[in-house]
């Protein structure tokens, strides 16, 4: 029997006894897989110091507002403690102010009432004296030497205290300070401490409220009279020309008066004085006041 070429004569094929390579791909290694450095974790010592960090400006944002507020209530305080004081300066001057008008008022009205009542006895006085006889003439000149005296007394207080307005007028500075220093004349406090004046010639005269000066001057010199222990064994008031206006001068002889013009008791004195648009300075012995008046014309 025949079998057929083709059955017969095909190989049959042998495993292979050796392995296919792998790719050269598959045998590169990947690299590591890197974490975004976002998302890294944080080690305990670093968050410590950013919450530090944090904390701390924190506290110094805090002081700073705290500072802020703190100053803002102080400068409040400050400034509500400076108007009250303001305040209470200026109805303290006020006071003053009102006080010296009621007692020059006061005064003038006694000082008339004392003129009427004296004056009329006096003049009978005098008239009684006249008619003594020949023998007796001396003791007459005394006695009306006298009465023209006291007679001359009243007329100084009734032009020192006569009631003014307040309203600014032309004035002869000459007398109105020659007034003043008569009339503190009868002051016990000045029998030791005369007052020299010395007014100045050609004068103009100057427009002002003339109680406004009475005031200063006033004051001034009874000022100088409280001072204790005394330094001034005599006061001097001169007058003199000064441009369009007066220049005061009110010195001590044995003493200075610069070192005690800052004083609280003058504070009202140098508020009058620049009220009255005047000009005031101190030297080594006297203190100067220029009442730049225009003159009359």
């Amino acid at each position: 029997m025949r079998c057929s070429a083709s059955s017969s004569s095909t190989p049959t094929p042998r495993p292979s006894s050796t392995r296919s390579a792998p790719p050269r791909a598959s045998l590169r290694r990947s690299p590591p897989a890197t974490r975004p450095a976002s998302t890294r974790p944080v080690g305990p010592t670093s968050a410590k110091v950013e919450s530090s960090s944090d904390n701390f400006i924190l506290i110094v944002g805090g002081l700073i507002a705290l500072l802020y507020v703190t100053s803002l209530v102080i400068v409040r305080i400050g400034q509500r403690f400076i108007d009250r004081q303001a305040l209470a300066q200026a109805e303290a001057a006020r006071r003053e102010q009102l006080w010296h008008r009621e007692k020059m008022a006061a005064l003038s009205t006694m000082a008339a009432n004392v003129a009427h009542e004296v004056g009329n006895p006096l003049a009978v006085i005098q008239g009684v004296a006249a008619e003594l006889p020949e023998a007796e003439r001396g003791a007459a000149r005394q006695i009306r030497a006298q009465g023209e005296r006291i007679a001359r007394m009243m007329r100084q207080i009734a032009d020192f205290a006569a009631a003014r307005s307040e309203a600014p007028e032309w004035v002869d500075v000459n007398a109105l300070v020659k007034a003043i220093c008569d009339f503190l004349a009868f002051d016990r406090r000045f029998r030791g401490l005369p007052i020299e004046f010395q007014p100045g010639e050609g004068l103009p005269a100057c427009e002002l409220v003339p109680d406004h000066l009475n005031e200063v001057l006033m004051n001034l010199l009874q000022a100088c009279a409280d001072e204790e222990p005394r330094r001034f064994a005599q006061l001097r008031v001169e007058t003199r020309s000064l441009g369009g206006g007066v220049q005061l001068r009110i010195g001590g002889a044995g003493g200075a008066l610069g070192e005690w013009w800052a004083q609280p008791r003058l504070a009202a004195v140098r508020r009058r004085i620049a009220e009255m648009g005047a000009n005031a300075r101190v030297s080594a012995d006297a203190i100067e006041i220029d009442l730049l008046s225009p003159t009359a014309p």
